[in-house]
């Protein structure tokens, strides 16, 4: 969504079930120069029924108002709008993406390192990353792989496993997947029968993995449990 306009074509609609809540915009002002990092849930609790509903304000007040109503903030109050999927029951699959959410600093954390890392494997490399100015290697370039590179990978390898992202990611298998490769490229380097294409070939595919988590967390994971169409698909 905020890669364009929203469109309103009755060609290409679907129907989401939402409940409407008024909140004051200063509320949601905050929440907004709070940025992303640390998701703020609103939770929604209907005492006549016992039911309570939820959604990200971050990602709502992004994805959603900033490209619908970018002048919100001059209203006293906002209407909001909260799909009716994502209520809260016990042992729902819902509860994941609540943990999902609850998790968010420390993948921010996680995607820092990532690009960090890669960019850092490109230099020595010899690569030039778009956007990024290459300097020339600090080694020649024949011997990056054993004097610099593998070291500087098993060193790397080392600090992503420590991070404690990589279990309890029922709403993103996607990560578990890349769990399981940072163990097979640890492998690689251990292996002193792998030939250098080898070694470079896992490690540019490995990060490049890595860096398009961040990618994707961008472009679909927060609008997961949003009212919109690919919220509502994906969630």
């Amino acid at each position: 969504m905020e890669k364009g306009d929203i469109s309103n074509s009755d060609a290409d609609t679907e129907e989401v079930e939402i409940i409407p809540f008024v909140i004051d915009t200063d509320e949601l002002l905050t929440v907004q120069t709070m940025g992303p990092t640390t998701a703020v849930v609103l939770c929604l609790a209907c005492l006549a029924t016992g039911r309570m509903f939820f959604v990200c304000l971050n990602d709502l007040v992004e994805t959603v108002l900033l490209i619908d109503d970018p002048a919100y903030t001059d209203k006293g109050t906002k209407t909001i709008h909260i799909a009716v999927k994502n209520e809260i029951t016990r042992g729902g699959l819902e509860l994941h993406g609540l943990r999902f959410m609850a998790k968010r600093p420390k993948f921010y954390t996680a995607f820092n390192r990532f690009n960090y890392q890669q960019n850092e494997i490109w230099y020595y490399m010899g690569l030039c990353k778009p956007g990024i100015v290459t300097y020339r290697n600090i080694v020649e370039p024949e011997h990056n792989l054993e004097v610099v590179l593998r070291p500087l990978l098993r060193r790397f390898l080392s600090v992503l496993k420590c991070l404690d992202i990589w279990t309890d990611n029922a709403a993103r298998e996607l990560v578990t997947y890349y769990r399981e490769q940072i163990a097979k490229m640890e492998q690689t380097l251990h292996d002193p029968a792998v030939g250098t294409d080898k070694v470079l070939s896992d490690a540019l595919l490995l990060w490049n993995g890595l860096t398009a988590l961040s990618n994707t967390h961008e472009e679909c994971c927060r609008e997961w449990y949003l009212p919109t169409l690919l919220g509502d698909t994906l969630s």
